[in-house]
């Protein structure tokens, strides 16, 4: 049983709590250092941000990223989801598929309430805390 994330939803994280406590556009190679990646692999970790809409993206000079919304509505599961997928896959922890075909796997009714009870603290927990 593997419950772990990538690092690239690491990153967003810290990317949107840098770009959030510096509030104005940042240059990829400073959000990069920020947030101890590589400017190369910065992309990766904030295009599924932009294509969210939390996140602009300038090219040029003056260019860089910067928030595109208040991420008070944004929640870490908001954003585990945008990286990662969706949390619930409908998918059986034991059989990899589909629980309940023709019969509920013995982990079902637990491993649906630990999965309901972990996807709501995230929803609750912001990305952000107040300044």
């Amino acid at each position: 049983m593997r419950l772990e994330l990538t690092r690239k939803t690491d990153l967003a994280l810290l990317a949107l709590r840098s770009l959030y406590r510096t509030g104005r556009r940042m240059a990829a190679s400073e959000l990069a250092e920020s947030i101890s990646t590589t400017r190369a692999f910065l992309p990766q970790a904030l295009s599924p941000l932009i294509r969210q809409g939390w996140v602009g993206s300038q090219t040029g000079p003056s260019g860089g990223y910067e928030l595109a919304v208040d991420l008070s509505g944004v929640s870490i599961l908001d954003v585990i989801e945008a990286i990662e997928g969706p949390v619930e896959t409908g998918h059986c922890v034991l059989r990899g598929g589909p629980c309940g075909e023709s019969a509920f796997c013995s982990l079902h009714e637990p491993w649906s309430r630990a999965r309901a009870a972990m996807a709501g603290e995230l929803a609750r927990t912001p990305v952000v805390w107040p300044r």
